[in-house]
């Protein structure tokens, strides 16, 4: 049975400082945090707990030798494809090409995970961009496929991957005022509402928001992975600014 999200307690790798985080799979997910954050590492943990595991992983990250990935590879099977890490976002060809050499004996596509790590969106070049689009218009119409995406700032992100955004995770609790603009956008609060909510919680280097905007969830605001966060109680105890207070 295909277990609907990963969990992860106390990640402590690398960068990740104690981290807890519970991400459905199949969703379209952006992990934000500055550089050094453990954003990667994070991205790795997730997929090694994954149950059952991703039988493809592609990666495109800018840095196609980048040791972030090795443990991922097979060193005992040269002819293993299993993981693809590539400097070039997959055309469409390409990307359905993954998705047909892994169907199983009924046609049935299997889990399939695609990672956008810390891309130049700023400057990618006219195709690179049409395969963007290509892949998240793919990848929104099809099932069994997981996309982690990872950049310092949501809001930097091209507007076709903030739109299929179903998860939001952010590690620590810096927001760039431009970032809560649109973040707040994206999951109906003002910014001062979502910079309250942020200073109420985020006390700790550790500490991390992640907002799932799956539809019928039934925890869409939590705090460092499992503490479910009502936002109607802020707002009963009115603790959520309505309009911006500098400090």
């Amino acid at each position: 049975m295909v277990k609907d999200k990963i969990i992860i307690r106390g990640a402590k790798e690398h960068n990740l400082k104690n981290i807890n985080i519970e991400i459905p799979r199949d969703k379209f997910v952006v992990l934000t945090g500055l550089s050094g954050s453990g954003k990667s590492s994070l991205v790795a943990n997730l997929i090694l707990r994954a149950d059952p595991p991703f039988v493809k992983l592609v990666v495109v990250h800018p840095d196609n030798e980048s040791a972030d990935y090795d443990e991922f590879f097979n060193g005992d099977d040269p002819d293993d494809e299993s993981v693809v890490i590539r400097q070039d976002i997959p055309t469409l060809a390409e990307f359905n090409a993954y998705v047909k050499e892994n169907e199983d004996e009924n046609g049935e596509p299997q889990p399939i995970c695609v990672v956008l790590d810390d891309i130049e969106y700023e400057t990618m070049k006219k195709d690179q961009k049409k395969s963007l689009d290509h892949l998240m218009r793919y990848v929104s119409s099809h099932k069994n496929i997981t996309v982690y995406v990872t950049s310092q700032y949501f809001f930097l992100l091209p507007i076709i991957i903030r739109r299929n955004t179903n998860v939001l995770f952010f590690t620590g609790s810096f927001l760039d005022k431009g970032e809560q603009a649109i973040v707040a956008k994206k999951i109906g609060l003002s910014p001062a509402e979502l910079k309250s909510i942020f200073d109420l919680e985020c006390k700790e280097f550790y500490d991390n928001i992640c907002f799932d905007l799956t539809k019928g969830t039934p925890a869409p605001l939590r705090k460092n992975g499992f503490e479910v966060l009502d936002i109607n109680n802020y707002k009963k105890k009115k603790l959520l600014q309505r309009k911006h207070v500098p400090r």
